[in-house]
């Protein structure tokens, strides 16, 4: 496995966070905020980067983003 920089592991356990505290994905925006962007450019980035590396999965049809199968975090989808 493609190994994380420091910057893409701080993110992806600030995903893992949100999701088991908030039972959603972050938006790009709260990424942002988290991390003090500006732009949105970056975290957009850093997060096709995890998709390409196999940490977060896109979810089809939708604008957000998913931890991949071999992270055990249990998301409840509050629109089922």
């Amino acid at each position: 496995m493609i190994e994380l920089t420091d910057r893409q592991s701080e993110m992806l356990e600030y995903i893992k966070e949100h999701l088991q505290r908030e039972h959603t994905a972050p938006t790009l925006r709260d990424v942002c905020k988290e991390f003090g962007q500006v732009s949105t450019n970056g975290p957009r980035a850093m997060a096709l980067s995890l998709v390409s590396k196999g940490h977060l999965q896109l979810i089809e049809r939708k604008a957000g983003l998913r931890l991949s199968d071999r992270y055990k975090v249990i998301v409840v989808d509050r629109n089922e």
